[in-house]
């Protein structure tokens, strides 16, 4: 198994404000149920506040734009308190709604700060009222917001990860933009340019594409926490943006996001093997 600490990407500047799908010939995918998600995420944001004075995330948001960073942590107690239904919605339908929330946060925070360098921001949630053990998060957690508590074992290098490409048409020259890569390296299907008929002759734009830091965690079952007789279970964990360097090996983490799952890629593929992953909106070091 795997897990993915979230920064899930909401689309890229250029499409924010529309919630385009990358990848979809121009055209723009909508969800009514999403757009009014995103509407109430961002009145959420801009108008909560815990002491009745002071509004927490426009602080937040003054931090983040002053210290130029990219990760915007969200207390899943304060969407539960303001209105639970919205929190509902984001527990049972996270990965659907997972780019309106961060097209809601984009337009929130350049109403307030105006991004003259067109930066990305990612919602990383945290305080979720449950928390899992890892072996109780199964296949009806799929694409739903959860926690999951366990302890680190390993630890790899921080890498950069595409999340959005730019590709270059070899016939023509014209570049097609907005390409989301699905847990795999994704080309277009074929030039945008309606008169060039390339469909497999690319080059991958670096500068107009999104790269981001990506990290990836093996962890297991805490130790009290195993079934007297049994093994300890290991899942991945994937971090990404400001969530890499965070933990190390025997630390014990609260893990926030959604399970998914994606084709096994590696090697030769034979099977078409599955792999699931947990793509998780962010970490808390656990006390426990």
């Amino acid at each position: 198994m795997n897990m993915d600490i979230d920064g899930i990407l909401a689309g890229t500047v250029t499409d924010l404000d529309t919630v385009g799908v990358p990848g979809t010939d121009d055209e723009v995918l909508v969800d009514a149920d999403g757009l009014l998600l995103r509407s109430n995420f961002e009145i959420f944001l801009d108008t909560y506040t815990s002491d009745g004075k002071i509004k927490d995330y426009h602080v937040q948001a003054k931090t983040l734009t002053m210290r130029n960073g990219s990760s915007f942590y969200v207390n899943y107690g304060d969407i539960l308190s303001y209105n639970p239904d919205i929190a509902r919605t984001l527990h049972l339908h996270y990965y659907r709604y997972r780019r309106y929330l961060q097209s809601g946060l984009y337009r929130f925070i350049n109403r307030l700060h105006p991004n003259s360098n067109k930066r990305l921001y990612f919602v990383h949630f945290f305080n979720f009222p449950s928390i899992l053990r890892l072996r109780e998060v199964r296949t009806n957690q799929i694409g739903k917001l959860v926690s999951m508590n366990a302890t680190v074992t390993r630890t790899s290098e921080v890498r950069p990860e595409l999340q959005i490409g730019t590709f270059t048409c070899l016939d023509c020259n014209v570049d097609n933009k907005n390409i989301e890569q699905e847990f795999r390296y994704t080309e277009p299907t074929h030039c945008l340019n309606s008169t060039c008929t390339n469909e497999s002759r690319w080059r991958l734009n670096t500068e107009e594409s999104v790269l981001v830091d990506w990290q990836k965690l093996r962890v297991q079952e805490n130790s009290n926490e195993i079934p007297s007789g049994s093994m300890p279970r290991s899942i991945d964990v994937i971090l990404r943006h400001e969530a890499v360097e965070k933990a190390k090996a025997g630390d014990r983490c609260v893990f926030t996001g959604t399970v998914i799952v994606v084709p096994d890629n590696s090697g030769t593929n034979v099977g078409n093997s599955i792999t699931t992953m947990k793509d998780m909106g962010g970490k808390e070091k656990s006390n426990n």
